[in-house]
């Protein structure tokens, strides 16, 4: 008899402590998947993290209509943080303890200024916009969709290289902060240990929010340059192209991707012609983009298509898999991004050790104030 209540009573046990265990991992699933997002949703960058969001939000609804993550739907915490460093700060302490992931920021200064706490705290941040190589030294917690600009100094450098056979001679007018220091050392360097030791003419900085280029202009006249390399964001780029146009600057005008926007054609208008501009890749996976295009075409409207929203959209899906294999904790995405091998809109994503993707670049033309593609670069 007392051997039969042993039994009973250790099968109870087993069944609570079965019961029990099943409790808490339904409790430990969440009823919503929250993500953060730091983006300029206002002032002089604004342009690009509205971009971000509009391709964010396309993928949020694609996933949540097709059941979400495990049955649970996914919504999106956003932070403006206006384009500046402190704003960014603020919001990332805000977003710790409430979200394992946060989708963040588009400009390098800002992102670089968040990073630490990313790797202090144990949050996932992931930008689909920020190229400076210094994103590169924060190992554990720190991802990018974009490749680094150590590899966008070289397509910068092969472009110019087809110009003149190599012999043209280059200006580099550069914005004075953390993305146009890094990216003019990586061109200087690439192009310099290239082709005959490549003919850099003038390397000008500006500081960000100076909007009168008259001496920079005029220096860059009198060096009589084939060529200007221009690394900056869309004000910057719109107020020297329409100085540089008044004065008679006519030379080749190669851009960063900071500057391959729509904004810019509108805000420059003609002046706006015959820029060049490197840009990540994107639209490359024929499926994915005719499925991306006509969700974007259902939720937003004809018309062009910026590819900003193409890299929101990427990038919220590469988070979206992550949680789905790794689970909802910081720690699981990390791990499980260094793992996937995602493939869509903007191309393969592979994170490296580094949180890094592999470099392929589109180049872009303004021609009939519009973006064309007009090639495809190797790096």
């Amino acid at each position: 008899m007392k051997k039969k209540i042993a039994i009973v009573f250790a099968v109870l046990v087993a069944a609570i402590v079965i019961a029990a265990i099943a409790f808490v991992a339904i409790e430990k699933k969440p009823e919503e998947i929250k993500v953060g997002a730091i983006l300029p949703l206002t002032g002089d960058v604004g342009a690009y993290g509205r971009n971000y969001q509009k391709g964010i939000d396309l993928a949020v609804g694609e996933i949540n209509g097709n059941g979400g993550i495990d049955g649970a739907n996914i919504s999106v915490l956003y932070k403006d943080n206006a384009g500046r460093r402190d704003k960014s700060v603020s919001a990332m302490n805000e977003l710790v303890g409430e979200v394992p992931v946060v989708i963040g920021a588009v400009v390098s200064a800002n992102t670089v200024a968040i990073c630490p706490i990313a790797e202090e705290k144990k949050v996932v941040l992931i930008s689909p916009g920020s190229t400076s190589p210094k994103l590169s030294d924060y190992k554990n917690y720190v991802f990018r969709t974009v490749p680094s600009d150590e590899y966008q100094g070289k397509a910068l450098a092969d472009v110019v290289l087809e110009l003149k056979g190599g012999r043209a001679k280059v200006a580099v007018v550069y914005i004075d902060n953390v993305y146009g220091n890094g990216l003019k050392e990586a061109f200087v360097t690439s192009y310099q240990e290239q082709g005959e030791g490549g003919n850099i003419v003038a390397v000008e900085s500006y500081k960000e929010g100076d909007t009168d280029f008259k001496q920079i202009l005029t220096d860059l006249k009198e060096k009589k340059s084939d060529a200007v390399v221009l690394i900056t964001y869309v004000k910057g780029g719109v107020a020297i192209l329409k100085q540089a146009k008044k004065m008679g600057l006519n030379e080749n005008w190669v851009g960063s991707d900071g500057i391959k926007s729509d904004a810019l054609i509108e805000q420059a208008g003609e002046d706006a012609e015959g820029l060049e501009a490197t840009y990540p890749i994107s639209m490359v996976s024929e499926p994915v983009t005719e499925n991306f295009i006509k969700l974007y075409k259902t939720k937003y409207g004809a018309g062009d298509i910026d590819t900003d929203v193409a890299y929101g959209y990427d990038t919220m899906h590469v988070v979206a898999e992550a949680i789905e294999k790794g689970g909802y904790d910081a720690k699981d995405i990390s791990d499980a991004l260094r793992e996937i091998r995602y493939h869509g809109v903007c191309g393969a994503k592979k994170f490296d050790k580094n949180g890094d993707v592999p470099p392929a670049y589109d180049l872009w033309k303004v021609e009939n104030s519009k973006w064309v593609l007009k090639s495809k670069l190797v790096i």
